[in-house]
């Protein structure tokens, strides 16, 4: 054989598998860190109405405890076109680390 593996061949089977590029390693385990990501557990939901369109596609929410948020259309909406207009009662996802913005996952009939 020629090229790049022939001398793959004469090493022992050990070093082979340790020589195995990095990119086969990520594939198999997945990216790195990703135990450090914030699960969808972690969200707070709660429903709101639209008060009033900003640019962007972002809208300020009044939420049902009387706090006022900004918040983004989530991308299963925006690519399913679902249009967000004002006074349309939503559902909205919070993060706990930001209370004061949020992201809209579903408008109620």
């Amino acid at each position: 054989m020629t090229g790049h593996f022939a001398e793959l061949q004469i090493l022992p089977e050990s070093v082979q598998t340790f020589m195995r590029p990095l990119y086969a390693f990520r594939r198999r385990n997945g990216p790195p860190f990703i135990g450090d990501c914030m699960s969808k557990e972690e969200l707070i939901e709660f429903e709101g109405t639209v008060v009033e369109l900003l640019p962007n596609a972002t809208f300020r929410v009044k939420l049902e405890n009387d706090h006022e948020i900004i918040a983004h259309t989530a991308g299963k909406m925006r690519k399913n076109r679902i249009r967000v207009l004002t006074g349309d009662k939503v559902m909205v996802e919070m993060t706990p680390y930001d209370l004061t913005k949020g992201r809209i996952t579903y408008r109620f009939k």
